[in-house]
């Protein structure tokens, strides 16, 4: 959810309550956005998997069948 979403203290009380798992994106949720947090995300387990021997060096998400984006290092 975006930082600034009006109902984002519903949806924490739902993370406390254990009913999700919440991720606050703090420069928004546009796919591109979503892209680049998926590249950290996939940067930061394959850096930890392999002790930095290996990365990520591209992701590519797709919202639906006409748009997708692409985040590179």
């Amino acid at each position: 959810i975006a930082e600034d979403d009006p109902a984002l203290t519903y949806f924490q009380e739902l993370q406390d309550n254990d009913a999700c798992d919440l991720r606050i994106m703090p420069n928004g949720t546009g796919i591109e956005r979503i892209a680049e947090w998926c590249y950290n995300a996939a940067n930061n387990f394959v850096n930890d998997a392999t002790g930095g021997r290996c990365r990520c060096f591209k992701v590519e998400v797709w919202e639906h069948d006409g748009n997708s984006a692409i985040y590179r290092s």
